[in-house]
């Protein structure tokens, strides 16, 4: 379980960077190539969404850790209910890190290209 666990805060870090990278090329192509003021509130509600987001993940991805322990418990055994934990709890913040690095990507083109 504790292998699980740090992998999960590995991703959440992954996912933490991605958010942190798509933000700030959002911001520049917004202020620097579209001339736009900076929007705080735009800024703010962004990050609140990241935030919501990632700790309803690691909210959502305890009771998918625990389950396995659970069931052992009760004397269940499941054959590989550990494994399909572990890619239950990866494609769920996978997602999220795909999700924000093809943001990051669009971003890294707007920039490039310099389109309005």
């Amino acid at each position: 379980m504790f292998n699980l666990i740090v992998m999960v805060l590995e991703l959440m870090i992954l996912y933490v960077v991605i958010v942190l990278a798509n933000t700030i090329t959002g911001m520049h192509y917004n202020i620097n190539v579209k001339e736009l003021k900076l929007d705080w509130n735009k800024l703010g509600n962004g990050i609140l969404k990241a935030l919501v987001i990632g700790f309803g993940t690691i909210l959502g991805t305890i009771p998918i850790v625990m389950l396995p322990h659970i069931l052992k418990d009760l004397g269940i055994q499941i054959e590989s209910i550990n494994e399909i934990s572990v890619l239950i709890v990866f494609t769920i913040i996978a997602t999220g890190i795909f999700y924000y690095s093809k943001s990051f990507i669009g971003n890294l083109k707007k920039i490039y290209k310099g389109e309005k």
